[in-house]
């Protein structure tokens, strides 16, 4: 792959990254904030996450990357070799493709960024867009400068470079998104959730 291609790739996550920020921001004031508490707790049966557990899941997974994304474009972690860059190996290529949605197969969420066992559904709804606007502002901050930096003490290996941890993100935004949406969807979810989505958002399908 030539620096070139590469550039234009790396230029191509952040991008469709940054999208991905707003669109999930987007996504919660019309999918998620006109339900009720009792909604966000709502389980398709036992065993199964609520979409509040999502959303904490998410607000999980950003919380504890992107401190690390920061220390390493400030320099404060070990850089690898600038021969690697912000290129995605074959490795990571495969995992992000498995990450996006529809789900064919579950994954193990690690335990760090599982929910928690009593999730409050108020603190994060709250805290889902500052992360979101967080993540947006350090795509922003990434630079040509930043071509040798990579992630460590990343939870998914393969991924650890900082294209591929971003594209991470933004695809994991988009899986957990797309199981929120099959909650909504699920038979014997709360039928007064219809009257509360915005006009013309369908049935959430």
């Amino acid at each position: 792959m030539t620096g070139g291609s590469d550039q234009n790739r790396i230029s191509w996550v952040l991008e469709g990254s940054l999208l991905q920020a707003q669109a999930s921001n987007d996504w919660l004031e019309h999918r998620i904030l006109p339900l009720s508490v009792d909604q966000l707790r709502w389980k398709p049966r036992s065993g199964c996450w609520s979409i509040a557990a999502c959303l904490d899941h998410l607000n999980r997974t950003l919380s504890y990357y992107l401190p690390r994304i920061q220390d390493a474009l400030d320099g404060n972690l070990p850089m690898k070799s600038g021969e690697r860059g912000l290129r995605s190996t074959d490795s990571e290529e495969m995992f992000l493709r498995q990450m996006e949605p529809p789900v064919a197969a579950p994954m193990n969420a690690p335990s760090v960024i599982v929910p928690g066992s009593a999730v409050d559904p108020d603190e994060v709804v709250d805290q889902f867009p500052h992360l979101r606007t967080r993540f947006a502002a350090t795509i922003r901050s990434i630079t040509d400068v930043d071509s040798s930096v990579s992630i460590p003490g990343s939870i998914h290996p393969p991924v650890d470079s900082l294209g591929g941890v971003i594209a991470l993100l933004a695809a994991h935004e988009r899986r957990h998104l797309w199981q929120v949406q099959r909650i909504l969807s699920a038979p014997g979810f709360p039928d007064y959730r219809v009257a509360k989505l915005v006009p013309g958002d369908g049935n959430g399908s």
